[in-house]
């Protein structure tokens, strides 16, 4: 697929209102539509954002709480391509350009997302096109930062929250490594589940506590620093 390029007018043109860039269809999202938004890129379904660049706060804010360029990853794992918001944020943001993969279901997101990978970010991920369960429970690769990012519009698939699947993140995790876990918290039926999983994610990571940023809960496994978040 060819490459394609943003250029600069159209970048400050984005800052004044959405700029409609692609629809596309696939058999595991209807409707998806890819924008460039206040210098971004911004992916989304018929009722989520999956994918905003700098812009995917939630991230932003649990890496600086965490103190994530004091740990300084090596190896890193993201589920869930999205349109590539975390490497960007990692590179951008935090100047943090760890050996990654990435494991994405939808071929379509992956051809799509070949197609601006340039204007996202410098590096090289490995997109790997497939189940984030199956790659779990067959993957012999340690990571020292794993971010779950799968969604399926606006909810987490009920698989990736089964205990089977939380213990082959663990056992995917380094010593000492950390795990984000990202869960929409917008309605009290979100806040509620968020909850009841909060229970669940402790019973394979004792350590488990939730960074709560404004719309989203980013579950949490290893020892936080003293002023990142309240644990119960």
């Amino acid at each position: 697929m060819k490459a394609a390029r943003i250029n600069g007018f159209r970048t400050i043109l984005s800052h004044l209102g959405d700029i409609h860039l692609e629809t596309i269809s696939t058999p595991f999202h209807p409707v998806l539509k890819l924008y460039l938004s206040r210098g971004e890129f911004k992916l989304v379904s018929r009722g989520a954002i999956y994918s905003y660049g700098l812009h995917y706060y939630h991230f932003v804010d649990a890496f600086r709480r965490l103190q994530l360029n004091d740990r300084a990853p090596q190896k890193a794992l993201i589920l869930g391509l999205g349109f590539g918001s975390i490497p960007r944020i990692l590179e951008k943001k935090f100047g943090i350009e760890p050996s990654t993969d990435i494991v994405e279901l939808d071929p379509d997101i992956i051809r799509l997302f070949e197609k601006y990978q340039h204007q996202v970010c410098s590096g090289r991920p490995g997109l790997i096109l497939a189940d984030g369960q199956e790659y779990m429970r067959r993957t012999q690769a340690q990571y020292d930062l794993i971010c779950m990012d799968i969604f399926e519009d606006r909810t987490v698939p009920a698989v990736f929250e089964r205990e089977a699947f939380l213990r082959d993140l663990s056992r995917a995790l380094c010593p000492g490594g950390l795990l984000l876990y990202n869960r929409l918290n917008v309605t009290l039926e979100d806040q509620r589940a968020n909850e009841n999983f909060l229970r669940d994610f402790r019973r394979v990571f004792p350590d488990g506590y939730a960074v709560k940023c404004a719309y989203n809960w980013i579950l949490v496994s290893e020892a936080p620093p003293l002023a990142c978040e309240e644990r119960p």
